[in-house]
């Protein structure tokens, strides 16, 4: 990034980088403190300004490109109990795949985005989070489309199985306490 000039550089990135690689860009000397105290300034009248507009909205409605999952058979596991109780005796040292891993670290960060949320009273982030899970969720469902061992279901393997049922539990979980903390209340199944 030697060639960059500030031009090319949102401010947002100028901010966040001033401090942490000031010897990158030449530019950064002109980046003051009262530029860093008017942003903020701009930043609390924005926010003042969306709670107002926003006070008396209940939902925003956006277009989406999301496929709910398809149910479980109830011949996958005739027997199994499927309940929150046994689901958390799984054992999650199954989950392994570079897609499982991602997406439990996703689920890992979710308490501290939350309150970082809130002490910024940033309820944005929130659902952004929540459209992120639900994304990254959709796209491990489908890579067992292309390869069977990825499945969720996978009926040679009743331990591995359990694991991936808990896991998509706990995003179940994280989707419907951020909807709730945004006022909307989850849908259990969308037909």
């Amino acid at each position: 990034m030697d060639n960059t000039t500030e031009h090319d550089v949102s401010y947002d990135l100028k901010v966040t980088t001033a401090s942490k690689s000031a010897s990158t860009w030449r530019w950064h000397a002109r980046f003051t403190a009262r530029d860093y105290i008017q942003a903020q300034r701009v930043r609390i009248r924005t926010m003042a300004h969306f709670t107002r507009v926003l006070q008396d909205v209940d939902v925003i409605i956006t277009p989406a490109t999301g496929v709910p999952a398809p149910s479980i058979p109830a011949t996958a596991f005739p027997d199994a109990d499927l309940g929150d109780a046994a689901l958390a005796g799984a054992d999650l040292s199954r989950l392994g795949t570079a897609e499982e891993l991602a997406l439990i670290r996703l689920l890992a960060s979710w308490p501290e985005m939350a309150e970082r949320a809130a002490r910024n009273h940033e309820p944005h982030r929130i659902a952004f989070f929540c459209h992120s899970l639900a994304s990254e969720f959709h796209a491990l469902w489908n890579k067992g489309n292309d390869s069977p061992q990825l499945r969720f279901i996978v009926a040679e393997d009743r331990d591995v199985t359990l694991a991936r049922l808990a896991l998509i539990r706990a995003v179940a979980l994280v989707i419907a306490t951020g909807l709730r903390i945004l006022g909307v209340e989850p849908a259990e199944e969308m037909r």
